[in-house]
C-alpha cells in the first residue's frame, strides 16, 4: 500500500522507456510485455479524468462516473495493444488479508474526513449544467497526451468507491470485443505480490504507482514502470504517437547501491521515514544489526517473499471485491480454517459513499436485503461451522464503525425469502407492464427499498412529485442539493444490497438444504436482469441522458403511485 518517501528516494534512479513501437529515438529501451496493478490503473484513469473535467460543473457532476472511468480504462488498455504492447495479466486485489484491516479502516475514515469537508463547504444547491451528459474520452492517447491541473473543489469528495469491481466487470464482458477476460484476475491478496511473481516468473514490466513493489525481487530483467509518469506525444502529422514513462530496474538499482536486492533497502525506509537517504543505504549496506532489528527484518522479508505457486489464489470473477471477501471468509470455514482474528464473525468492509455526511449513513437502508444474503451464505455451511452474525464495517454519524449483524435461521431465510419475492415479482409484473427502461425498474425496486426502510425507522419517505422530478430529471426545479444526493445514494446502496444478494445466492446454492434450494433458484430467476455497476451507479447526467432517449413521464408517475401505494400497504 505504498512505503512513505521511497519514491522519492529512488528518483534519481529512474530511467525513460518507450512502450511498445515509438516515433521519436529507434535508440530507447522499449517495453513489450506488461502486467498491471489493476486498482492502480484504475485510480491513475480516475484522477486524470477528474483533472480533464469540466471547471464550470458543480462538483458532484464534475465527478467521473463508473462508466466514464470503465470507458477510458479500456481505452488506454487498447492504445497499450495499438502500440504493440502484450498486455500478459491484470491482478485486482480479491481478498485481503486480516493484517489488513486496521489500514483499511484507516483509509475509510480519511473518506469519511474527507465527505465531512467537503459537506461542510458545499453550497446549498447547484445549478443545473447545461451539457446533458458529461464528455467521455473514449482514446486513450488523448488520456495521456493533455497536460493536467486538478480540480482542487472536487478533489475533496471521496473517490467513487465501486469504480474498481465496476471496472472488472467490464473488463470481463464477452460481448465487448475485445473482451480482456482472460487476462482479468482477482486474488487471494493484495495484487502487489502476484504482479510481483508475474514479473520474476516471466520478465514482464509492472505498471504500478506501489511502491511496495520495489521491496519484491523481481529478477535480473523486470522492470517497474511507473504509473503517475505516463505520456503520449504525437507525431508532427498526427499519424503516430510514441508512449513514454519512466521505470525503475530495482536489480540494476540494487547493485549501484551494493546490495543483492532492494528488500533491506525498503526496510530501513519502512522502519524510519524522518532519516535521509544517505542514512538509509548505510543502514542496508550494515551486515551488523541487532537482534531485535534482525527479526524485525526477517519478518519483513517473509512478507515480501514470493511464493513459488500463487496461482491458487485467482478467485472467482463472477464476485464483486466485497462479496468476494465475505465468501472466502466463509470458505475458509469451511476448509477447516479461521475466517478472521475474531472467532464468531466474518467481517465484509461497506465503503463511505457520497452522500450528506450529516444524515444517517446509506448503509442503514437494504439492510434486511444484506442480512438474507449473508444468512443464505452462513446456512450453506455444515452446522457445527455456522457463524451467528456477520460484522458491516461502516460509517455511523462521524466514525467507522464495526456493526455485528444477527444472521437468519433457515425459517427466518424461508419467510423473508417469499415476502422479498412477493414483493418484488408484484412491483416487477407492474412496472413490466409500463414498458419503462430496466435500469429505472431496478431503481424504483430499490426506492421501495428506501420508502419501507424509512417508514419502519419513523422517517418520512420524500415526496412522490419531488422523486418523480428527480427520478425523471436527475435535479428538481433545475437544481441539485446535497438532500436530493443522499437520496440518490441511498437508492444505489438499496439496489447494490440486492446484488450482494444475487451474487450469495448463486455461491450458496449448491450447499443449501433441499427445503430451501427452490426457493432460492426462482430467487436467482428474479434477480437475474439486475443491472450492471456502471448503471446502478450511473450519474445524474447519464441517467437524465437515458431518459431522453425514452421519455416516459407518464409511465413513470405510474410506477411511483405503484412503489407509494406498496409501502403504504406494508405499514
Amino acid at each position: 500500500m505504498g512505503i512513505p518517501k521511497l519514491s522519492r528516494d529512488l528518483e534519481p534512479y529512474r530511467e525513460h522507456v518507450v512502450l511498445g513501437i515509438g516515433c521519436s529515438n529507434p535508440q530507447a529501451d522499449r517495453i513489450s510485455r506488461l502486467v498491471i496493478d489493476g486498482p492502480g490503473l484504475v485510480y491513475f484513469v480516475y484522477h486524470q479524468l477528474l483533472a480533464m473535467g469540466d471547471r464550470k460543473a458543480n462538483p458532484f457532476d464534475a465527478q467521473p462516473s463508473c462508466a466514464e472511468v470503465c470507458e477510458t480504462v479500456r481505452s488506454l488498455l487498447l492504445a497499450f495493444q495499438n502500440q504493440g504492447v502484450e498486455i500478459e495479466a491484470i491482478y485486482f486485489d480479491g481478498y485481503l488479508p486480516v493484517q489488513k484491516r486496521s489500514v483499511r479502516i484507516q483509509r475509510m475514515e480519511r473518506s469519511r474526513e474527507r465527505l465531512a469537508a467537503f459537506c461542510r463547504v458545499c453550497a446549498q444547491s447547484y445549478a443545473r449544467p447545461v451539457s446533458e451528459l458529461p464528455k467521455t474520452y473514449k482514446n486513450g492517447i488523448e488520456l495521456l497526451a493533455r497536460p493536467t491541473t486538478l480540480l482542487s473543489r472536487s478533489v475533496l469528495l471521496p473517490e467513487p468507491p465501486f469504480m474498481v469491481p465496476a471496472v472488472i466487470e467490464e473488463l470481463r464482458r464477452e460481448d465487448i470485443i475485445p473482451s480482456f477476460k482472460e487476462i482479468v484476475h482477482l486474488v487471494r491478496g493484495e495484487a502487489d505480490i502476484y504482479c510481483a511473481a508475474h514479473a520474476q516468473r516471466t520478465g514482464a514490466a509492472v505498471l504500478s504507482n506501489d511502491s511496495d513493489l520495489l521491496g519484491y525481487d523481481l529478477g535480473e530483467t523486470s522492470s517497474i514502470l511507473i504509473l503517475g509518469t505516463l505520456e503520449a506525444a504525437l507525431s508532427d502529422d498526427g499519424e503516430s504517437c510514441e508512449i513514454r514513462c519512466l521505470r525503475w530496474r530495482p536489480h540494476k538499482i540494487a547493485k549501484k547501491l551494493g546490495l543483492q536486492n532492494l528488500t533491506r533497502l525498503v526496510f530501513e525506509r519502512f522502519s524510519d521515514p524522518s532519516i535521509s537517504f544517505h542514512s538509509v543505504k548505510n543502514r542496508a549496506q550494515q551486515s551488523q544489526i541487532s537482534a531485535r532489528r534482525r527479526v524485525e527484518l526477517e519478518k519483513f522479508r517473509e512478507e515480501y517473499a514470493i511464493k513459488d505457486d500463487l496461482t491458487g489464489g485467482k478467485l472467482m470473477l463472477s464476485l464483486d471485491t466485497r462479496t468476494s471477501e465475505l465468501y472466502y471468509q466463509f470458505e475458509a470455514l469451511r476448509n477447516g480454517r479461521q475466517c478472521s482474528e475474531d472467532t464468531t464473525a466474518a467481517h465484509i468492509y461497506l465503503p463511505v459513499v457520497v452522500e450528506n455526511h450529516m444524515r444517517t449513513s446509506s448503509w442503514n437502508i437494504g439492510l434486511n436485503t444484506r442480512i438474507l444474503a449473508y444468512s443464505l451464505l452462513n446456512l450453506s455451511l455444515p452446522d457445527h461451522l455456522r457463524r451467528t452474525s456477520v460484522v458491516e464495517i461502516l460509517r455511523s454519524g462521524n466514525r467507522i464503525i464495526s456493526k455485528g449483524r444477527e444472521l437468519y435461521d433457515y425459517e427466518q431465510v424461508s419467510q423473508n425469502v417469499q415476502q422479498l419475492l412477493g414483493i418484488t415479482s408484484r412491483i416487477k409484473k407492474a412496472i413490466q407492464e409500463l414498458t419503462l427502461d430496466g435500469l429505472f425498474l431496478w431503481r424504483l425496486l430499490g426506492l421501495h427499498e428506501v420508502c419501507r426502510d424509512l417508514s419502519e425507522a419513523g422517517k418520512q419517505a420524500p415526496d412522490m412529485d419531488w422523486m418523480l422530478k428527480f427520478l425523471a430529471n436527475g435535479y428538481v426545479d433545475d437544481e441539485l442539493t446535497l438532500d436530493a444526493v443522499h437520496v440518490d445514494a441511498n437508492i444505489q446502496v438499496a439496489v447494490y444490497s440486492f446484488r450482494i444478494l444475487k451474487q450469495l445466492c448463486a455461491v450458496s446454492r449448491k450447499h443449501l438444504e433441499s427445503r430451501l434450494i427452490s426457493q432460492v433458484v426462482t430467487l436467482e430467476d428474479c434477480l437475474a436482469d439486475m443491472p450492471s455497476l456502471t448503471e446502478i451507479f450511473a450519474s445524474r447526467l447519464e441517467l437524465y441522458g437515458r431518459m431522453n432517449r425514452r421519455p416516459q413521464p407518464h409511465s413513470m408517475g405510474q410506477a411511483l403511485a405503484l412503489i407509494y401505494d406498496e409501502t403504504e400497504s406494508l405499514d
